[in-house]
């Protein structure tokens, strides 16, 4: 059998109860999956570098009956959030187990739209794409085809870029995507501290001190988690 991989992006399900939170939030849900060995239920962990507000990111927990959510909990953190939820099976579950295609985990929820991949032969991916399109509307979803390894980009990067960049703050985020795309934290620098701290409205000593500090978090977390930092001291 030749294997052979399609990213694929739909428009959230109006029942999504994932895809409506992903909704009031900025960066993307990370979903693993795991399904129960002898029952058809499933265990759902939904990870994002955002914080969730209780009241605003839940405000479609109405619809859970919709989305066969059985229970759910969060744990919401300053500035990471990971919900735990256990599904029954659903229709995006039995279309992926129907036509013996192959999910890759994580898979992505961003902006309302869920990203992912699924690998398989030929005749059993077409079939999949046909009835997810009955399914979603051919107009709701994009394909493409790709790669084993192009697919673990998607899957891990968004995950690691995620993880890494819990560790700022919203506004050091902003403050960093500003001074990166100035091209102020270019080896060759293409913008001043004053035009930079201009741009994003604060003094020059603040700007400078919270590009530093957004950097510094950065790469600390990078070393930490990679047990390297302890090396170099």
């Amino acid at each position: 059998m030749k294997v052979i991989g399609v990213r694929v992006s739909t428009k959230g399900s109006t029942n999504s109860f994932f895809a409506e939170i992903n909704r009031n939030i900025e960066s993307k849900l990370n979903l693993y999956v795991y399904k129960h060995p002898n029952d058809n239920i499933y265990l759902t962990i939904a990870y994002t570098s955002s914080p969730l507000d209780p009241g605003k990111s839940f405000r479609g927990m109405s619809n859970i009956e919709k989305s066969k959510i059985i229970s759910i909990e969060k744990q919401l953190g300053k500035n990471e959030s990971v919900i735990v939820a256990l599904k029954e099976r659903c229709e995006f579950y039995d279309l992926i187990e129907s036509y013996n295609v192959f999910l890759s985990i994580p898979y992505i929820i961003e902006k309302g739209r869920r990203i992912f991949c699924v690998f398989g032969d030929q005749r059993n991916i077409d079939k999949y794409l046909e009835n997810l399109g009955a399914y979603y509307g051919k107009n709701n979803i994009t394909t493409k085809k790709t790669t084993l390894s192009e697919c673990i980009r998607l899957n891990i990067g968004g995950y690691v870029s995620s993880y890494i960049l819990s560790a700022l703050t919203k506004r050091e985020k902003e403050i960093l995507v500003k001074a990166f795309s100035l091209g102020y934290i270019s080896h060759r620098r293409r913008t001043t501290l004053e035009d930079l701290s201009l741009e994003i409205g604060l003094a020059k000593p603040t700007t400078s001190i919270m590009v530093r500090k957004a950097v510094e978090k950065l790469v600390k977390k990078i070393l930490e988690d990679n047990n390297i930092q302890d090396s170099y001291n």
